[in-house]
């Protein structure tokens, strides 16, 4: 059955379906971790931090030959923007709300330190030995004057979010970011705009080489000063200069270094002041490249969006890169996951990017502890599900009618085509050994099609479903009665067959749902789940009447190994696991995976998303108390009106004094709007959003989903915004 819409990233991981009991997981790769690294620093000519999200520290004393995980985000899992040494062994990182945090055993652990601000934080530099500086959120910057141990917040910047600075001394710097520039001669009692800059102008990186030669780095541009900012020139009559600029290094005063962190990394050299550009290295499956640092004139460190440690030891010129995943450089979307008899997985995936390299299937024999790749697989493009009846029939369905099927628990395949469908088969169902049924979606349409012979042939069975309508998944209990769901976000649509889809009539208790759905789970044909974006509901009596059973997350994905014991992921990658039929559900705490598939086993269960990646997590062993954590009773959250054209407001309820995210995000789960980042300053309260942005730009009309997070739960409510 389909599970969830193609994912765009691929990441594996593995996990306990117990509801109770703390859990650990495992990056089960050639890497030494799947996340994000965000930033690098230097100890010294050989030792090395990078930092990431969901609390990632990764040490090196060898030059960045090798690297020693120190993340354990059942302690600390906030995410670290930044990094900075202040003596051996000594650090300090900028990230998340609380947003300030040090270490003082080489990263092993980290504890908060007084933020005055309450925001997250994007950047901390050393100015001088001693003192140090941080920016972030709302234009903020700070100040310690104690290598890191207390923190004062210097004037207000009128900002909103910066993201790089650069000071020549404690009372002379420059900080920068999304939308602004600004600039200060006297410690940061008063800013100033840039000279010749207006006020909404994006500047990702200033860097100079003296007092008086600068650069200000920006997506699409570059400007140069030779009289220390008085005056900047315009570079952006170089039209071949690299896209999407976000740092740059000088490794001489003529070579000038520059990473881009969009539609593909890539480090790029210029010798000429911008006249010309060489790539020196390129990954154009990967995110971006988000640091550099140099340890030594010839070897430096370079991370990336996709976990990537890579490490050069002539100045640039070549590098090696430590991380290699399964795909090796070549970052795979792994799409779809089985788990067969004898504890076997099978996990199928496509080139992110380079469209002429064949896929990647993997294959464990033990439930993830060791994968190899399959030498015969499924060729079929664009994966989209796979579903199975024991080891006697497996199918994997994809883009343009294409099915495989394999009678031998995947070990040989053959692939055909459904010949009459133009669109995509977007869901498969295997109820038995020789029946399965397909789901197929194309320009506002779908189409039910069945096999009886174990996809020989094939058969269209869809009568009674709209002629016009998306549908997303399909769930057959047996080879007569199934399910198919979808609909749009103001109108869900569930429809039930009991003649193997000869009919098909809409479920009397359509009306109760909420949302689009994209995933479902029966048990019997009286007795099922179906879950959209921000609710999962549940059924004893067919259809004809929905309950909800989780009232603060939906699901995109979910999954159940037998009647009792299943897993499911949000659109933000958030994970819970249900003992009981999915009536209650527990969360794990187990890093946020977006766009993820994920598959229940007794020993735990397997998850896709954000990098090629797998983790393992299974149930505490015995004896070991689970850390506490806060109940989903304890936070709440609610808006009014809704919908509403004007302005809403945002009703809180969480733990007093805790450190809470309150958060837009549209459709497709991206934020448009920070509301709060910091401590609560009270169990309960208000904010207000008036539809813009955090850029201040009006939004369009529309679903949005109002989200509070406090440690490691959270809330979430659907608000629809009317534009007159």
């Amino acid at each position: 059955m389909n599970r969830t819409l193609a994912v765009v990233f691929a990441l594996l991981c593995l996990a306990s379906a117990r509801a109770s009991g703390s859990h650990h997981f495992r990056w089960a790769n050639p890497t030494p971790q799947g996340n994000e690294l965000r930033a690098l620093a230097a100890e010294s000519e050989q030792t090395a931090y990078a930092v990431g999200i969901r609390g990632t520290v990764l040490r090196t004393a060898d030059g960045g030959d090798t690297w020693a995980d120190l993340t354990d985000f059942n302690a600390f899992s906030a995410d670290l923007n930044d990094v900075v040494v202040i003596s051996p062994g000594v650090l300090m990182a900028a990230g998340e709300s609380p947003g300030l945090f040090r270490s003082d055993d080489a990263g092993r652990h980290w504890a908060a330190v007084d933020n005055p601000a309450g925001v997250e934080l994007w950047n901390i530099e050393a100015v001088v030995p001693g003192v140090l500086s941080a920016i972030g959120e709302g234009g903020e910057v700070l100040r310690s004057a104690d290598g890191g141990e207390t923190w004062t917040r210097l004037t207000p910047t009128g900002a909103t979010r910066l993201t790089q600075q650069f000071w020549h001394s404690p009372v002379a710097g420059y900080v920068v970011g999304e939308y602004q520039g600004r600039v200060t001669d006297d410690g940061g009692l008063t800013w100033n705009l840039i000279p010749g800059f207006g006020e909404w102008e994006a500047i990702d990186d200033v860097v100079f080489l003296d007092a008086l030669h600068g650069y200000l780095i920006a997506d699409f541009n570059t400007w140069e000063t030779l009289d220390g900012g008085m005056t900047w020139e315009d570079h952006q009559h170089l039209l071949n200069e690299p896209i999407y600029q976000h740092e740059a290094l000088f490794l001489e005063e003529e070579r000038r270094l520059v990473i881009t962190d969009l539609e593909g990394a890539g480090l790029w050299q210029t010798l000429d002041n911008g006249e010309s550009w060489e790539i020196l290295y390129q990954r154009e499956s990967a995110g971006g490249f988000l640091d550099i640092e140099p340890l030594t004139p010839d070897r430096l460190l370079m991370v990336s969006t996709d976990g990537d440690l890579l490490v050069t030891t002539d100045a640039a010129v070549s590098w090696t890169n430590f991380t290699h995943s399964f795909g090796g450089e070549e970052r795979v979307d792994f799409r779809v996951i089985a788990h067969l008899p004898g504890n076997v997985l099978l996990v199928g995936g496509e080139p992110y990017v380079t469209a002429d390299n064949p896929n990647l299937w993997l294959r464990s024999q033990d439930g993830g502890d060791h994968w190899f790749a399959m030498d015969v697989y499924p060729e079929i493009e664009n994966l989209y599900d796979m579903d199975h009846w024991g080891d006697e029939l497996v199918m994997v369905v994809g883009s343009g009618g294409h099915v495989a099927r394999s009678l031998d628990g995947g070990h040989a395949w053959e692939t055909g085509i459904i010949e009459e469908p133009a669109g995509l088969l977007d869901a498969v169902s295997v109820p038995s050994a020789t029946t399965a049924f397909v789901l197929t979606r194309a320009w506002n349409a779908s189409e039910v099609y069945r096999t009886i012979d174990q996809g020989a042939t094939w058969h269209r069975r869809d009568t009674g479903l709209p002629s016009t309508g998306d549908f997303y998944d399909l769930f057959f209990v047996d080879e007569n009665v199934g399910f198919a769901c979808g609909g749009m976000t103001s109108s869900p649509e569930i429809y039930g067959t009991i003649d193997g889809g000869g009919l098909w009539t809409r479920l009397a208790g359509a009306d109760q749902l909420l949302g689009t759905l994209h995933t479902m789970h029966w048990f019997s044909p009286t007795t099922g789940l179906v879950a959209g974006y921000y609710r999962i509901f549940r059924t004893t009596d067919g259809g004809a009447s929905f309950t909800e059973v989780d009232l603060s997350d939906g699901a995109r994905c979910m999954h159940f190994h037998d009647d009792l014991h299943g897993v499911a992921s949000d659109v933000f990658g958030s994970v819970r696991t249900t003992a009981d039929g999915g009536q209650t559900w527990e969360p794990v705490p187990v890093p946020n995976l977006s766009q993820s598939r994920i598959l229940s086993m007794p020993s735990g269960f397997l998850m896709t998303g954000d990098a090629s990646l797998i983790i393992q997590a299974a149930r505490e062993p015995a004896g070991v108390t689970a850390a506490p954590r806060l109940t989903r009773a304890s936070i709440h959250l609610s808006s009014s009106p809704n919908p509403f054209s004007e302005g809403c407001r945002i009703h809180y309820r969480a733990p007093e004094g805790g450190v809470a995210r309150v958060e837009i995000f549209d459709v497709v789960g991206r934020r448009v709007r920070l509301l709060r980042g910091g401590p609560l300053p009270q169990a309960a309260g208000t904010l207000s959003w008036d539809g813009r942005d955090d850029a201040g730009r009006l939004l369009p009309g529309g679903a949005y989903l109002a989200r509070v997070r406090a440690d490691r739960e959270g809330a979430a409510r659907s608000v629809t915004l009317i534009r007159r």
